[in-house]
């Protein structure tokens, strides 16, 4: 009766260390495979931040391309309004001197019109 609780323990005994053992291995694979995800997950964190300077710098030179645009199109409306004021003062210009042309041609017509009487 002895010999069989004793053969019974050493059974339970020996089907307790088998079960331990099957869970350390499940706890070992678990382990590994969290391992395996914190790496997974640290590259992936790294190519984020790669990703986001990338990103940033590109933000960065699409800011200067835009000011470069604002910059030349400031400078292109100053020409044109330099131009479109060069245009205004030249026609002033030509109707003051087509006045002036028009008197001169009037007095000479005049003086032409009474040198000939």
């Amino acid at each position: 009766s002895m010999q069989v609780q004793l053969s019974k323990l050493r059974d339970d005994l020996l089907e307790k260390e088998e079960e331990l053992g099957a869970k350390d291995l499940d706890l070992r694979r678990q382990d590994r495979e969290i391992k395996q995800k914190e790496e997974d997950l640290s590259h992936k964190n790294v190519d984020l931040q790669n990703s986001s300077a990338a990103l940033c710098q590109k933000s960065e030179e699409l800011r200067q391309r835009d000011q470069k645009l604002l910059d030349l199109t400031k400078q292109k409306d100053e020409e044109v309004r330099k131009r479109d004021e060069e245009v205004r003062r030249l026609r002033l210009n030509t109707e003051d001197l087509k006045l002036r042309l028009d008197e001169t041609l009037a007095k000479q017509t005049e003086a032409t019109f009474n040198a000939d009487r």
